[in-house]
């Protein structure tokens, strides 16, 4: 088994993620010791990822969010140079036990079916599963308390609505706001492998007008799936203006998950993200200037 994991800390998605490392090794090292038992959340996080002992997994979900990392990573992995792999190790969903089941006898056949090679372009396509993505909080770069306000209110409130659509999973704002750095808006290499995309952008003032700029970007090449800005009078920022800068990104979001998985993202519950419904009267919208890539016409809500 330890000569399987180290075969497997040769792939690339591990090669460079010490935390996805330290997992793997963990739960394999606890297993064959015969204490699979104590393979609890709180444990893992205080010998494997590091935290501290008083770590509570009712506030921080960072275990669960590096088990799906894990789960994708070995099945991405025995896809790809493991496919002739004696030995595979599984992580169940439900906890953190691994399994090991013997595919492929030394110099005999498989006793698995071939498996299907993953499509490889983008990283929506490249997660097996359902893809994880982290809002980090909109950078400001102007002073002003208006433009602070709207940029953390419009991150905080765009994870909210994310988490909506089916087919994608969404980070905690509030554990994501604790990977920001003191210099910059980007999270570190080790907190940025625990998902597949980040969304996050920029927010500044510039006379009556308040600019949103926002990018969805994956992970692990940097592709900009989307990007689009938005032109706010600041007499104009109220809760009708954050809705719909809100559900323009959470349609940009879904049609990027369209375009890479083929399957809509429709949202989780009955109502919709983007249109009103129909027998509900319109009304003018704030003044918002959407700009290429986006809708091209004002915004427009519901009535309250």
């Amino acid at each position: 088994m330890r000569a399987a994991v180290d075969d497997i800390l040769r792939f690339q998605d591990f090669a460079a993620a010490l935390q996805l490392r330290n997992f793997l090794q963990y739960i394999v090292e606890e297993t064959l010791a015969g204490r699979e038992s104590q393979l609890k959340e709180r444990n893992i996080a205080v010998h494997a990822l590091s935290r501290e002992p008083d770590f509570d997994p009712r506030l921080d979900c960072v275990v669960r969010v590096m088990a799906g990392k894990l789960r994708r990573a070995l099945e991405r992995y025995y896809h790809g140079p493991g496919a002739n792999a004696e030995w595979r190790i599984d992580v169940p969903r439900g906890g953190y036990r691994p399994v090991f089941e013997r595919v492929r006898a030394v110099g005999g056949e498989t006793n698995i079916p071939a498996m299907t090679p993953l499509p490889t372009s983008g990283a929506v396509a490249v997660a097996a599963k359902v893809p994880v993505l982290a809002v980090i909080p909109f950078l400001p770069l102007t002073s002003g308390s208006e433009e602070l306000a709207l940029a953390e209110a419009l991150a905080c409130e765009s994870c909210v609505k994310l988490r909506k659509l089916r087919g994608l999973e969404v980070l905690d704002y509030l554990i994501t706001r604790r990977w920001v750095h003191a210099l910059g808006p980007e999270p570190d290499p080790e907190h940025a492998h625990q998902c597949d995309l980040l969304l996050g952008g920029t927010c500044r003032r510039q006379g009556p007008i308040v600019r949103l700029t926002v990018q969805l970007t994956a992970v692990n090449d940097g592709h900009l799936h989307w990007a689009d800005q938005f032109d706010v009078p600041s007499a104009s920022v109220d809760f009708v203006t954050e809705d719909a800068i809100v559900d323009g990104i959470c349609r940009a979001v879904g049609a990027v998950l369209h375009r890479a998985t083929g399957h809509s993202a429709h949202p989780r519950r009955s109502h919709s993200l983007s249109r009103p419904r129909r027998n509900r009267p319109l009304a003018p919208g704030p003044a918002i200037t959407v700009f290429p890539e986006s809708e091209r016409h004002p915004a427009v809500a519901p009535k309250h």
